[in-house]
């Protein structure tokens, strides 16, 4: 398994999106779940947005919201609804070592949860689109991370070989669960002081070990 220490390169670097690259203003997530909370007759708690937004506490969201007693599908179906994409990009941010992905070398692919019509516009403003090569949404038609199907999806479409070194950097335990359950080594940039088990931690993108 690959350690900062040990100053790996990979051949190939997959990324999650939110929490990663881009994130949205605390108040925006605040003024969504509220909204949400309207249609589903419950009051949604900071600590509770904290664990959802960013995969705290569960290998998966879906795992989440069921102990919370919510129907994943149905909560999904009327948060997107209130966090539209036009709307979300009006409220997000660019992190500032999100630049350090032009300085990798090898296919750069992204596997988010964020549906293509917001990923895009979001690689845009942080000025990525040219950077990364492939770009997979994740669906209940393709799966959700720690589902290794989105990824293996991305690799595919990469054209990277099976005996490649690959690493999934992201900032929840779904993410690292995802590249181990694909076979590769799993990353976690620790964006809000809440490390999870990985094969490598870092607080910045420009410490990844192949940028070392």
């Amino acid at each position: 398994m690959a350690t900062v220490e040990e100053s790996a390169a990979f051949d190939c670097h997959l990324f999650d999106l939110d929490g990663v690259l881009v994130d949205v203003e605390d108040s925006y997530r605040r003024k969504i779940f509220d909204e949400v909370g309207e249609v589903t007759g419950r009051h949604y708690t900071d600590r509770q947005i904290k664990e959802l937004w960013h995969g705290v506490g569960g290998e998966s969201r879906e795992e989440i919201l069921r102990s919370w007693g919510e129907d994943p599908r149905a909560f999904w179906r009327v948060f997107d609804w209130f966090d539209a994409p036009e709307r979300r990009l009006e409220h997000t941010y660019v992190y500032s070592d999100a630049d350090a992905l032009s300085s990798i070398e090898g296919p750069v692919g992204v596997v988010t949860h964020s549906p293509r019509e917001l990923a895009i516009p979001a690689l845009e403003r942080a000025d990525l689109l040219d950077v990364v090569d492939e770009v997979v949404p994740c669906s209940y038609e393709t799966g959700y991370k720690p589902d290794p199907a989105p990824i293996e999806i991305c690799l595919e479409r990469l054209g990277v070989e099976g005996d490649s070194d690959v690493a999934m950097v992201g900032d929840s335990e779904c993410d690292v669960h995802g590249a181990w359950n694909a076979g590769i080594t799993g990353g976690h940039v620790d964006r809000i002081g809440h490390p999870v088990p990985a094969d490598f931690r870092v607080e910045n993108l420009r410490e990844l070990p192949s940028l070392r």
